[in-house]
């Protein structure tokens, strides 16, 4: 027998007595312990100075595999997000059910509802989730320009071109939500959508830049006439989102001249 065969021997039957069952103070079968300590000798090497083992184990090919599958989870979970928001987007949600999404998906039903419990959990993700996303690059188009006025009319053209439907879905509904459910999708829409537009006009009013005016009245009111064109080809009369916005945010600031 070799020395380190002689050693891990030693470390897997310890002086220790046992349980009558066979088993060390550690709760390990001797051989069971000596077969994983034979398997993996940074584990030996880590016993050998005192240390339990998972101080200095680091099972690196098990966790790049398990770094894999939750890779994997998240990409299908995505999927199932974008099918549903495509179909409902197309159809509404009343028109495509979980079945019609998995089949986009290219995923089974079963898989749906591993990631999300019911309808109402994948319609508020899916709402969410768009509300998020666009929210970030209405941020950024909201920074552009530095007046009020651009700067508005600047936010309000990202959105016509965005296509994002959010804001529809959440207007329109199609199924049940819960006081939970609706809250998220609501509270996510004033973050993403409603505070942006209503911080561009409350700044331009305190500068001075816009006349006075019930800034979140004037928000909503914006959201309400921006909702037909969004996402809309071709915009009346063949106007460019940039135009669009531009008109909509004369409207609403400076009221309709006579």
């Amino acid at each position: 027998m070799s020395c380190d065969r002689q050693r891990l021997e030693r470390r897997a039957l310890p002086d220790s007595p046992n349980d009558g069952a066979g088993r060390t103070s550690d709760g390990m079968p001797p051989r069971r312990r000596l077969a994983r300590l034979e398997r993996w000798p940074d584990l030996a090497a880590s016993t050998e100075f005192g240390c339990s083992g998972a101080c200095l184990y680091r099972p690196v090919g098990r966790i790049a595999t398990m770094e894999k599958r939750r890779g994997d989870r998240s990409s299908t979970r995505e999927r199932v997000l974008q099918a549903a928001d495509r179909l409902w987007s197309a159809s509404g949600v009343r028109g495509a059910s979980l079945e019609d999404i998995a089949r986009a998906a290219q995923v089974t039903k079963p898989t749906v509802y591993y990631y999300f419990s019911d309808k109402s959990a994948l319609f508020t993700e899916v709402v969410c989730s768009v509300l998020e996303e666009h929210g970030a690059g209405l941020k950024t188009a909201a920074r552009r320009g530095g007046r009020a006025r651009e700067r508005l009319v600047s936010a309000l053209a990202y959105l016509v071109g965005a296509r994002c439907s959010g804001p529809r879905l959440l207007r329109e509904g199609g199924v049940s939500l819960t006081v939970d459910q609706t809250s998220q999708a609501r509270s996510a829409f004033f973050r993403h959508f409603f505070s942006p537009l209503q911080q561009i006009l409350d700044e331009g009013v305190a500068a001075g830049e816009l006349r006075q005016l019930d800034t979140a009245f004037a928000t909503q009111a914006l959201l309400n006439l921006l909702d037909p064109w969004t996402g809309r080809d071709p915009l009346p009369g063949g106007r460019s989102p940039q135009q669009l916005a531009s008109d909509l945010v004369g409207l609403v600031v400076d009221g309709i001249g006579v």
